[in-house]
């Protein structure tokens, strides 16, 4: 029991040097008192008066050290306790949190988004940004930059970097424009446009035909990168370059 209890251990050397100590002290004043005036009795008698004596005097401390020991081995018995259990609850806090870490990972994982870009030239020049994911995807930032590396505010600008000799009319542009700041959320297979040409005579009007073929080939000079995150805040930036389209050989004459 001492051993399960290492504390007890270091009061019992207190207590045994206590005891003799306290002997010692009611043997002095038994001498002092009574023995130095009287020889050693050779009767029982007062034998047995001396030991009635002495058991007076110590059963009490013997009965208050015992009592302290029983409070001492309670007390710790109380403290081993109370120990195990908090490391049986430090253990199941544990497990909780892994467990609502996996779970979390889990549930995130399911809600990932995956923004992609997809080029169309049935008809049209088409730039759609994409979400292939199963979770919500909010854009932050849309770059547009040259092969040069100067940075274009929107696809609008293809408008002032190509020469045209037809009216404006003639080509239907649809663009859209982030605002610095502005945020937009995609649901999952929502497009986003990000640019789309098309024109009622591109059929019939070689002109328009030969303004797309320069429009194609400033497209595939370009560079997109989008900066989006999803409900858990994880930021992701991706970036896709337009030169597939040259190297498609992406020309309007064969419509």
């Amino acid at each position: 029991m001492l051993k399960k209890f290492p504390k007890i251990q270091g009061v019992a050397p207190k207590l045994i040097i206590f005891l003799l100590v306290l002997l010692s002290a009611i043997l002095s004043l038994f001498y002092f008192f009574v023995g130095r005036h009287q020889g050693i009795a050779v009767d029982s008698e007062p034998w047995g008066q001396f030991g009635d004596f002495f058991g007076g005097v110590l059963n009490p401390i013997i009965s208050l050290v015992n009592m302290y020991l029983l409070y001492r081995f309670f007390r710790l018995e109380s403290e081993e306790r109370d120990k195990i259990l908090k490391d049986e609850r430090d253990k199941h806090d544990l497990i909780l949190a892994e467990e609502k870490k996996r779970h979390h990972e889990v549930l995130r994982n399911s809600v990932l988004p995956w923004g992609d870009i997809h080029l169309s030239l049935n008809g049209m020049i088409e730039v759609v940004f994409v979400n292939h994911g199963n979770g919500p995807l909010i854009i932050d930032e849309i770059k547009i930059t040259q092969d040069g590396g100067s940075e274009l505010e929107s696809f609008f600008k293809l408008l002032e970097l190509a020469p045209y000799n037809q009216k404006p009319e003639a080509i239907k542009i649809r663009s859209y424009q982030l605002p610095k700041g502005d945020s937009t959320t995609l649901s999952r297979d929502v497009p986003f446009y990000l640019l789309q040409l098309t024109s009622d005579d591109l059929r019939t009007d070689l002109s328009i035909k030969s303004h797309f073929n320069t429009y194609l080939y400033l497209l595939s000079e370009m560079e997109i990168s989008i900066s989006y995150h999803d409900i858990y805040n994880t930021h992701e930036t991706r970036k896709w370059s337009l030169s597939q389209w040259k190297s498609m050989g992406g020309y309007f004459y064969n419509i």
